[in-house]
């Protein structure tokens, strides 16, 4: 005659919170793993703050128009690329054609953002007027009216650009720009988009 031995169930209540705790513990391990070498760093390559040349033609999206409170649909209409000239004192505008938009991307694509961002460094774009380059949109109704997608700031004279954060621009961050630095942006901008 073979008796069997059940363990008691405090031993059964001791395995089971052993092997909860065992789990938890293994998962709050590897949530530590992946935040200490994978977390966010606040800062962005700038093909993936800029919108890519493949896409920029193909949106459409749907958004409320601020002076009538329509919501209306919006679709890619043009690059403009303007700068102040101080000798004629007006401002010079230009379109951008897709593909001179997509070299300018190409040469930027992995410039990384700067963070922190100084306040110096925020002080150049509000020293002059900044040279721009701005993704139009226009509306889907056939009406002529253009609004701003995104656009991008080139400090006068130097080295540093900044790109519009899309999402961040309707006021869920009162930060809505990625800082970058690139040697001679803003003269090869004035060049390539403005020969």
């Amino acid at each position: 005659m073979t008796i069997e031995m059940r363990p008691s169930k405090r031993k059964e209540i001791r395995n089971l919170v052993l092997v909860i705790s065992g789990g938890v513990a293994c998962a709050m391990a590897i949530a530590l793993f992946m935040l200490y070498f994978y977390s966010p760093t606040g800062r962005y390559y700038a093909k993936n703050v800029l919108l890519s040349p493949q896409i920029v033609s193909q949106i459409s999206y749907p958004e409320k128009n601020p002076k009538t409170g329509i919501t209306v649909r919006y679709l890619f209409d043009s690059f403009v690329f303007a700068f102040y000239d101080p000798a004629k004192k007006e401002w010079s505008r230009a379109n951008v054609k897709p593909d001179v938009y997509r070299e300018f991307y190409d040469a930027i694509a992995e410039d990384l953002s700067i963070e922190p961002v100084s306040e110096e460094l925020r002080q150049l774009f509000r020293q002059s007027p900044p040279t721009t380059l701005t993704v139009k949109m226009r509306h889907g109704n056939g009406s002529e009216e253009k609004v701003s997608f995104q656009q991008v700031d080139f400090a006068e004279g130097q080295d540093y650009y900044r790109v519009q954060l899309r999402e961040q621009a309707s006021g869920n961050v009162s930060e809505g720009w990625a800082y970058f630095f690139h040697p001679g942006i803003e003269r090869y901008a004035r060049a390539l988009f403005y020969p």
